[in-house]
């Protein structure tokens, strides 16, 4: 755009030179307003973009119209030069041509799936100055620098971002964040770690899949330079669905987590810091095959004494039999002559056909009174009509974490402050 009314403009200065009677010293255009004048004109005006008109010679005439003549007469070939300085920069090292365009720019690094959901989130937040983005992926292939360039207007640079080349070639001392998504943990924490370390006032997010270095991390430096995909969805879960419903019944609730690995375990964290809801829940069952292993696991990071009883109950959850052991255990704590509540299930694996279709089970035992929440990362027509058809509450992990990285992204990565540098897309 910049290119082009330069361009104009010294097109447009030559044209008003020539109207005002400038001219050549070795040639002469035509007089007059013909139609042979003004092409001659026009002909002339575009010579200057090819070696400045050299073989035209110097301007004359009256000397405004000889001084925007001179002014074109410089510009014209500067533009010229330019572009093909860029030209060559585009053909033998695009990479370095795009560092020296980066300002104010976003790096993401991983461009897996919660990478391409975090694009999602940073360029779509309402009322945000849209930033250039360059995602560094050591696998991606043509197909994936398309797809990045077409969906979000982001360049791709296929390199190991642990290596100093790569850090050197995205030019992060004018970066605005960074955010390291790969699906190694040790990756996206040493990558961050050495980023902050060369440019300490760049703010750097990485991503932390596994729960027990995540939670370290928290009690060691806190939470603000790493974040966990299911907590954000697992709060979002809490804040929609939990916590309306305990406030809604007058009654003690049941709840049940089925599956309780990362994502189980972030919704039981989120029940345990908002303690006041303690009055509210009677007791929460862990259903999973696992659960009591996991559990053990869990419990050091529970207060003590935990103010949430709860039990767990090993088993497979697409097996009949788990269920009538859960039925079993429910019944068995409710007080003689109290009505049993309609227990509160929330399904949670990291199966979505499966918690499907543990969903329509039971439903088809119990009947519409319990409150289903089901699981998946992805909605769909699909996921929609099976929840308007049998009365469950589907949500999508996708849209549940889309909607906490837009909340967070402000707090995360603050707007930079007003300077005479524009941040530009990035064109290959």
């Amino acid at each position: 755009m910049l290119r082009a009314g330069l361009v104009a403009l010294a097109f447009g200065l030559a044209l008003l030179a020539f109207a005002g009677g400038a001219g050549f010293t070795e040639r002469a255009l035509p007089s007059g307003e013909s139609a042979a004048g003004l092409g001659a004109r026009r002909y002339f005006a575009a010579g200057l973009f090819v070696l400045g008109g050299l073989d035209l010679g110097l301007p004359t005439g009256p000397q405004p119209a000889r001084g925007l003549l001179w002014v074109a007469t410089f510009l014209a070939p500067a533009i010229t030069g330019g572009a093909l300085v860029e030209g060559g920069l585009r053909l033998l090292r695009p990479d370095l041509w795009v560092r020296f365009r980066l300002r104010h720019h976003f790096v993401l690094i991983g461009a897996g799936r919660l990478g391409h959901l975090f694009l999602e989130a940073l360029l779509s937040r309402p009322g945000r100055a849209r930033s250039p983005v360059v995602v560094v992926d050591a696998e991606g292939d043509e197909d994936l620098a398309r797809e990045l360039r077409r969906r979000f207007g982001a360049h791709l640079i296929r390199a190991d971002i642990r290596k100093p080349q790569t850090q050197h070639l995205l030019a992060l001392g004018r970066a605005r964040g960074g955010v390291v998504l790969t699906s190694d943990d040790r990756v996206n924490l040493e990558a961050a770690a050495a980023t902050q370390d060369a440019h300490p006032a760049l703010p750097v997010l990485a991503h932390v899949a596994d729960l027990e270095l995540r939670r370290a991390l928290d009690a060691l430096r806190g939470a603000a330079h790493t974040f966990n995909a299911h907590r954000l969805a697992a709060q979002r879960v809490f804040e929609r669905a939990l916590r309306p419903h305990l406030a809604a019944t007058a009654a003690k609730d049941v709840l049940v987590l089925v599956g309780f690995g990362r994502f189980g375990q972030t919704v039981f964290e989120e029940l345990l810091a908002n303690a006041g809801l303690s009055e509210e829940i009677r007791e929460v069952f862990l259903v999973d095959r696992k659960a009591s292993d996991n559990a053990r696991f869990f419990a050091p990071h529970a207060p003590v004494p935990c103010p949430l009883p709860y039990r767990c109950i090993d088993g497979d959850v697409a097996d009949p039999a788990t269920w009538e052991e859960l039925k079993c255990q429910i019944l068995a704590g409710v007080p003689t002559g109290e009505e049993p509540v309609p227990p509160f299930f929330v399904l949670g694996t990291d199966d979505d056909t499966l918690n499907l279709r543990v969903a329509l089970a039971l439903r088809r035992r119990l009947g519409r009174g319990p409150r289903i929440v089901v699981r998946v990362f992805h909605a769909s027509s699909f996921t929609d009509a099976m929840a308007s058809r049998f009365g469950l509450d589907v949500l999508a992990v996708e849209g549940l974490m889309r909607d906490a990285i837009q909340a967070q992204e402000a707090e995360w990565f603050p707007e930079p402050r007003a300077s005479g540098l524009r941040a530009e897309p990035v064109r290959e």
